[in-house]
């Protein structure tokens, strides 16, 4: 004896959900990525507030820390169905703090000495680590995103398949 089970339904289902989300409420989808980017760029904003004490203050206009950005929602690799927004920072050295990078300490930098002045022995280059801010946002606020995300698939059920 076998036992079948139909799926079909499921499929046409699973089909009109994601049709419903991405071409019937493209509006909403949107605005829901754009309040998410926003929730990710405040979030790096205060972790970068937080670890970047002795860097320059958030009103400078040059500052990192007055550099974070969110992008205009965007079709994933123009997969319709692929909805997806940038939290960024625009700063010319926002890749420094974010990923770390190579310090040239003393005399290295190039600086003329004096012949009467010898290198200074922690003369060289040294890496300076990065600090990870918009990845450890991010990552932080996934568990809160997928719930978010459910909430509302769950609301345009309640809408309704009109």
């Amino acid at each position: 004896m076998e036992a079948s089970v139909d799926t079909s339904e499921l499929v046409e289902f699973s089909d009109e959900l994601l049709e419903m989300v991405t071409t019937r409420w493209p509006k909403r989808t949107n605005k829901f990525m754009r309040a998410e980017a926003k929730e990710v760029k405040k979030r790096a904003a205060s972790k970068a507030k937080a670890k970047l004490v002795n860097h320059r203050p958030a009103s400078e206009k040059k500052s990192y820390l007055s550099g974070f950005k969110t992008g205009k929602p965007y079709h994933y690799l123009e997969d319709p169905t692929d909805v997806s927004i940038r939290a960024y920072n625009n700063r010319p050295h926002a890749h420094l703090i974010e990923d770390g990078h190579v310090m040239l300490v003393g005399n290295a930098k190039g600086n003329k000495q004096k012949k009467s002045e010898v290198r200074s022995p922690e003369a060289g280059e040294r890496f300076v680590a990065g600090y990870h801010i918009i990845a450890d946002a991010k990552r932080e606020y996934e568990a809160e995103y997928e719930a978010n995300v459910l909430k509302l698939v769950d609301d345009m059920l309640d809408e309704g398949f009109d």
